[in-house]
């Protein structure tokens, strides 16, 4: 059996087999699964970043709130310090926790 796709030249009828039909739908059904698996592996490395950047993130604002914390007493005023290194136009404080057993520096200009 042969698809008709027109007449040749020599008044033939020119087209293509049944087979060589089933063998370029074949070929192409693999080059789609290829490019599926591809985009479904990507879309799940995707997911893998957002989740551990959101836990990255989460943790920098835990250690910006215990910083915080660590830098301000009761009355959320800057807590004293004390001066850790100081040069003529900056200075290095630095600042412990409650129970004295962290401890923060932060930078100011003087």
């Amino acid at each position: 059996m042969k698809l008709v796709c027109g007449r040749s030249s020599t008044g033939n009828m020119a087209g293509f087999t049944i087979m060589e039909v089933l063998v370029a739908v074949t070929i192409l059904g693999m080059a789609y699964l290829v490019i599926l698996q591809s985009f479904s592996l990507s879309m799940q490395n995707i997911g893998r970043i957002d989740r551990s950047g959101s836990s990255r993130f989460e943790a920098m604002l835990e250690m910006e709130k215990h910083f915080l914390d660590i830098t301000s007493d009761e009355e959320g005023e800057e807590a004293e310090g004390e001066i850790f290194v100081e040069d003529d136009s900056l200075k290095v404080i630095q600042f412990t926790d409650r129970q004295g057993l962290l401890f923060s520096l932060k930078l100011e200009k003087k």
